[in-house]
């Protein structure tokens, strides 16, 4: 039985949050475990 009644990545992910985040900079937001396989793309966010 699966944690989620989804494909979370339907949902989630670095481009979504990257979309976010050029609509709205002053967000602050946590990158949940969720995010582990996409660290890379996150860690060069924190740069634009």
């Amino acid at each position: 039985m699966p944690a989620y009644p989804m494909d979370v990545r339907e949902i989630t992910g670095a481009e979504k949050v990257e979309r976010v985040l050029r609509r709205f900079p002053e967000v602050r937001l946590i990158v949940p475990h969720l995010g582990f396989g996409e660290s890379e793309r996150f860690y060069s966010l924190l740069e634009t």
